[in-house]
């Protein structure tokens, strides 16, 4: 989902929740409050991070 969408936006707006992808990262936001997760590869296991 385009994190631009003005019906995603709108949802935030009201407090809502959504997810979505923005610069290879999953992005969880919530309301106003926005947290970036990236996967990396270390030692051949894959790891979920924030940034």
């Amino acid at each position: 989902m385009n994190p631009e969408n003005p019906i995603l936006l709108r949802h935030l707006e009201q407090r809502g929740r959504a997810a979505y992808f923005q610069d290879k990262a999953l992005v969880l936001a919530d309301g106003a409050r926005r947290i970036a997760l990236t996967l990396l590869q270390y030692a051949g296991q894959r790891v979920a991070t924030h940034r």
